[in-house]
């Protein structure tokens, strides 16, 4: 098991100060391994059963409060799978009503700014099973990111502007609800990208 001292460093290098001692806690009452990973584009973390621990991993690159959203999520997964084993939906009422419960102590000015409090509260009135799934909470949470240089979010450039996103190129196009229907340029079909996703070497206008 992870040793107290080891992930209470962990977790002060990637959450907010005054959320340490409560995941700490959280900790000693439901123990787990959290596991600190590169950046996946597929997930922001993820929980699992296995050699007789609970394991629990989250991105590296996530800003502070993303992280801790997202490890709270994760423990939430956690604290259900002790109680119930496989026997309920993953992101169902079991899940929701405990991600609401661990994460109501922490909606207070001295852990996340006002405007996350606000947009937090709404969230998890229903919560999905991916912050992503909720674009106002993500535009929100994406204002504390330090985007590389080079970087902007795909949801804030014109239609018709072309972007690089993970070596291909795309134009966008026609808001889809959350995502953007994008032709990729090589292959000519259209692919649905989140309004979310951090895109390079933007060139605006070039189609207009």
């Amino acid at each position: 098991m992870q040793h107290l001292t080891e992930l209470d460093k962990l977790l002060q290098s990637h959450i907010p100060f005054r959320a340490v001692a409560y995941c700490l806690n959280l900790w000693s009452k439901y123990p787990f391994v959290l596991k600190i990973t590169p950046g996946r584009n597929t997930k922001a973390g993820d929980f699992c059963f296995r050699k007789n621990q609970y394991c629990i991993s989250v991105n590296r690159d996530l800003n502070p409060y993303l992280f801790l959203i997202t490890l709270i999520h994760e423990i939430a997964h956690a604290v259900v799978y002790r109680e119930m084993g496989n026997r309920c939906e993953p992101h169902g009422s079991e899940w929701k009503r405990t991600f609401r419960q661990l994460m109501e102590p922490l909606l207070v000015p001295e852990v996340f700014p006002e405007e996350l409090i606000f947009q937090l509260q709404r969230h998890l009135q229903n919560p999905s099973a991916s912050s992503f799934a909720d674009a106002d909470l993500t535009r929100c949470l994406r204002n504390y990111d330090v985007k590389p240089d080079g970087k902007a979010l795909l949801a804030d450039l014109p239609e018709r502007t072309v972007f690089q996103l993970q070596g291909r190129w795309f134009i966008k196009g026609p808001a889809r609800r959350t995502r953007f229907a994008c032709r990729d340029m090589h292959n000519k079909k259209i692919y649905l990208v989140p309004g979310q996703a951090l895109v390079s070497a933007v060139q605006q206008g070039l189609f207009s």
